[in-house]
């Protein structure tokens, strides 16, 4: 084996600084490049300006250690490993490939990081600070390690495919100029771990794909232009574990499809616009956590949304309108404090933007109560879901009206008991009626036979064969129209009579009363009225 520094061409052998030879030295032997000094606040990347040159190694050597035949065939197995040096100038291997591991870590990088369409191993940038990280279209074999890393640019891997992990964890991302990480279509068959985040500016994984988790619990996430996280599209074989996160702005999983489930435990979502979390048409096969919230400052946006399992807390309800619930489907409720009496939930549901209101979200809720076998919950829920569309959907005054009457009267059908207490009471009230109509002498017989009789007009005589008028049973005969008490067909108000004319009126409005409510309690018993 060659000596590295023999190897070295005459241009980069020209002023080549103490750090370089040590450099040189150490990866031959498979040895750390450590330039620490074993102070903590020293050895910080972010005091770099307080490192001499004996830290300093120039980004040429780095490249033409990485690139270089004669170099690569006298480099160990090891790889390359940097710690705690200056390392000056553009690191770009655009398009190189690069056969062995390269670890720079708790180092200062003065330029940007370039990598675009590489081939590499495992990557360890462990606790280095860089101005910016592009590497689209990378082809890493082993993991990218960001961990505890300081970017003061953005990190951008657009189209990546990452062999193994993605961690990121305790990062801090910071652009000022607008997105601080670039992920569109990355492709991991690992996990992605973003625990402990810090990020001033949008992280963006629109159509990742992430054979794993994705993890940011812990993080915090801080819109520069509106949104904190975009994961469009999104696609994970495990969960997204958003647990205690804190994001001002807003976070986007527009159609992700997520085999595990969407944990927002403890989380923190607060914007100055409007929304903070939207889930448009997303999948999730598991369970969707949106409980014990430290803040929920903004709106929900779950429309079309499909998830196995639902679980919250009244807690973490948003406030009025801040919640769109239009196509939300969910199998059931879940966790031991999650709501789960109908007056409740459908004061969740009530909870929705009366601009988008839609009446699935009473539908789903009912349906789920029907599969559990809480029948009388169902019925609740349908009762508010026709309650709302008279306040709040689009109806006619017409409609509006009949909405009102089959509310009052039958409870959109689900209340059919409740008809027959209205029943009970006009037929109580047409005895009243009656009774007195007949005190009047206005209730008089209607066989012509008998009204035309002497007896009956000089002694009001009824003939023994002939029905007896009964203000019971005739009150009962005029109002059910399948009833034959044999009073209706005998007795008649007479309308010349003293007030006969109104007692007439009143016959026909009993007749009326009585097909309108024992129609609709036969409706409602049969479940006519309330077929969706």
């Amino acid at each position: 084996m060659k000596n590295l520094i023999d190897l070295l061409p005459e241009h980069l052998k020209d002023g080549i600084k103490p750090a370089e030879e040590r450099l040189l030295e150490a990866v031959q032997k498979g040895d750390p490049a450590d330039f620490r000094r074993g102070e903590e606040e020293i050895d910080k990347p972010e005091k770099a300006d307080k490192w001499g040159n004996e830290r300093i190694i120039r980004s040429e050597i780095l490249y033409w250690l990485c690139t270089s035949p004669d170099a690569i065939q006298n480099i160990h197995t090891k790889g390359i490993q940097i710690w705690g040096a200056k390392i000056t100038g553009f690191i770009d291997f655009e398009g190189a490939s690069i056969p062995h591991i390269l670890r720079i870590m708790n180092c200062f990088i003065e330029e940007e990081i370039i990598l675009m369409d590489a081939k590499t191993k495992t990557i360890n940038l462990f606790k280095s600070l860089l101005k910016s990280f592009t590497a689209d279209r990378i082809n890493i074999e082993g993991t990218l390690v960001l961990k505890k890393v300081i970017a003061k640019g953005v990190i951008r891997l657009l189209g990546a495919n990452i062999n193994g992990d993605l961690n990121c964890n305790g990062a801090s991302f910071e652009n000022a100029e607008g997105d601080s990480f670039r992920g569109d279509g990355l492709t991991t068959k690992g996990s992605v771990f973003l625990d402990n985040v810090t990020s001033k500016g949008a992280i963006l994984l629109p159509g990742a794909k992430i054979n794993g988790n994705l993890g940011c619990t812990g993080a915090s996430f801080e819109s520069v232009e509106g949104y904190s996280f975009i994961g469009d599209r999104l696609s994970t074989k495990d969960s997204v574990v958003f647990n205690n996160i804190t994001s001002k702005g807003v976070i986007r999983l527009l159609g992700a499809n997520i085999n595990g489930d969407l944990d927002c435990t403890g989380a923190s979502f607060e914007d100055a616009g409007k929304y903070v979390l939207i889930t448009e048409r997303a999948k999730i096969g598991g369970v969707f956590f949106l409980n014990k919230l430290k803040k929920a400052n903004g709106r929900f946006n779950f429309s079309y949304m499909n998830v196995g399992q639902f679980v919250d807390d009244e807690n973490s309800w948003p406030n009025q309108d801040n919640l769109i619930l239009t196509g939300f489907e969910y199998k059931g409720f879940g966790g031991g404090n999650t709501p789960t009496e109908a007056d409740k939930r459908i004061q969740w549901i009530r909870l929705q933007d009366k601009k988008y209101f839609s009446t699935q979200p009473y539908e789903q809720l009912a349906k789920v109560y029907r599969q559990i076998g809480h029948e009388s919950d169902a019925r609740e829920v349908m009762i508010a879901k026709q309650e709302d569309l008279r306040k709040y959907g689009k109806l006619s005054r017409k409609a509006k009206f009949w909405n009102w009457f089959l509310g009052e009267t039958i409870g959109h059908g689900y209340k059919p008991l409740k008809a027959v207490g209205i029943i009970i009471v006009f037929l109580i009230f047409g005895i009243f009626i009656f009774s007195w109509a007949n005190n009047y002498s206005v209730m008089q017989p209607s066989k012509e036979r008998v009204y035309m009789s002497k007896d009956f007009q000089e002694k009001r005589s009824i003939p023994p064969e002939y029905p007896q008028f009964n203000p019971i049973m005739y009150s009962m005969d005029v109002f059910v129209p399948f009833l034959d008490l044999h009073q209706e067909d005998y007795w008649l108000p007479d309308a010349s009579k003293p007030y006969g004319f109104w007692f007439r009126i009143y016959f026909w409005l009993h007749i009326l009363l009585g097909w309108v409510f024992s129609t609709l309690t036969a409706a409602s018993l049969t479940g006519l009225i309330r077929k969706e």
